[in-house]
C-alpha cells in the first residue's frame, strides 16, 4: 500500500489503484447506515477528525443522537458534521417510507 498525503487527509492506493481513506480502512462501514428491519432501528457509526468512532442512533425526529459515554470529547470536521447531516436525510426518508407503507396496509 502506497501512501498519499494531502493538505488534510491520508489516504492509501489499494487494490485496483482505488483511493480509501485511512478511515475507510480502519472502519469500513463509516458513514454508513444500518437498517434493522426487524427492530425498525437505523443506526451508523461515524470517525471523527482524530479517526475516533462515534456510534449513532437515529429515530424518526429528523435528528441525530451520538453515543459518546466511551469517549472524553469529539473532534468534528466540515466533512464530518455533512456526513452527520445525510445521515440524518437518509434515516428520515428510510423512517417516511416505513411509516407510509404501515399507513397505507
Amino acid at each position: 500500500m502506497k501512501q498519499i498525503k494531502t493538505s488534510s487527509k491520508v489516504y492509501y492506493k489499494v487494490k485496483l489503484n482505488k483511493m480509501k481513506n485511512i478511515e475507510d480502512l480502519l472502519f469500513p462501514n463509516n458513514g454508513k447506515l444500518v437498517i434493522n428491519e426487524k427492530e425498525q432501528t437505523v443506526s451508523a457509526s461515524v470517525v471523527d477528525a482524530e479517526i475516533d468512532p462515534i456510534e449513532c442512533s437515529f429515530s424518526n425526529d429528523e435528528c441525530i443522537t451520538l453515543h459518546t459515554e466511551e469517549l472524553t470529547y469529539l473532534t468534528l470536521s466540515v466533512e464530518n458534521l455533512e456526513k452527520m447531516l445525510d445521515l440524518i436525510y437518509e434515516s428520515t426518508q428510510y423512517y417516511n417510507k416505513i411509516y407510509n407503507n404501515t399507513k397505507t396496509n
